[in-house]
C-alpha cells in the first residue's frame, strides 16, 4: 500500500508550535516540517545507493508548504533517474559560481590577454577590443557565457546593421566567434554559438 502524501494543510504548518524538544510533522514522501523552538524548516529524507540521506529544503515561511512539495517532487524525479538530489544541488551551486566567474567580459579579457594581443599588432588588438566594448558589452558583458544563445548574438549584430554598419557587424561577429572558440578550447562552453548565424545581407 502506498504511503499517504500531502498530510499537512497550510494552516497546520502556519499554526504549528514548537516545544522543548524538536518536533517533526511528516507530510509524506519523506518530506517533514521540523520545528525547533520558534524556527521551522523543511527536511526531505530519502534513500540513495542504499544509504539514508537528508536534504534541507529551506525555512518556513520563506519556503511554503507548496514550495516544499514541489522541491520534494523534483528530488523524487532525480531519484528515478538515479541522481542523488544532494549531489545535484552541489553541482548546480558549483555551476552558478562558475557562471558568475565566466561572464562574457571575463572570457573576452582572457582571450585578449592570453591569445589575441600576442597574435596581432597592438593597434589592431586595441581596435578590436574597442569594438567589443562598444558593440557587445552593453548587452553581454555580465552574462554568463554559457547562457548566451545565438538569438542574443543576432540581436547585437542586427542593432549594428540597422545603423548601416554591415561591415562592422561582420567584424564583431568574427570577434565574438573568436572569443567563443577560445571558451571552447578552455572548456568554458561546448560550442561556438555564432557558427551557423545568418544576419544582415547574408
Amino acid at each position: 500500500m502506498a504511503r499517504q502524501l500531502n498530510k499537512l494543510s497550510a494552516n497546520e504548518v502556519k499554526n504549528a508550535k514548537g516545544s522543548g524538544k524538536i518536533r517533526k510533522l511528516p507530510d509524506g514522501g519523506g518530506l517533514t516540517l521540523v520545528i525547533k523552538g520558534e524556527s521551522k524548516y523543511w527536511w526531505l529524507r530519502y534513500r540513495f545507493a542504499g544509504n539514508e540521506k537528508t536534504l534541507s529544503l529551506g525555512c518556513y515561511p520563506q519556503v511554503s508548504l507548496a514550495d516544499a512539495r514541489k522541491a520534494r517532487d523534483v528530488a523524487k524525479g532525480l531519484l528515478k533517474d538515479n541522481i542523488d538530489p544532494s549531489a545535484h544541488r552541489k553541482q548546480q551551486s558549483t555551476q552558478r559560481v562558475s557562471d558568475g566567474e565566466n561572464t562574457f567580459r571575463t572570457l573576452c579579457e582572457d582571450w585578449y590577454q592570453q591569445k589575441h594581443s600576442a597574435e596581432v599588432t597592438e593597434s589592431h588588438a586595441v581596435r578590436n577590443w574597442r569594438r567589443l566594448e562598444i558593440y557587445t558589452f552593453p548587452q553581454l558583458a555580465r552574462r554568463p557565457i554559457r547562457s548566451i544563445q545565438p538569438a542574443d548574438i543576432l540581436h547585437v549584430l542586427d542593432k549594428i546593421v540597422k545603423k548601416g554598419n554591415v561591415e562592422t557587424a561582420h567584424r564583431v561577429k568574427t570577434l565574438i566567434s573568436l572569443v567563443f572558440r577560445y571558451a571552447v578550447a578552455t572548456s568554458r562552453v561546448d560550442s561556438d554559438v555564432t557558427r551557423d548565424l545568418m544576419f544582415g545581407d547574408n
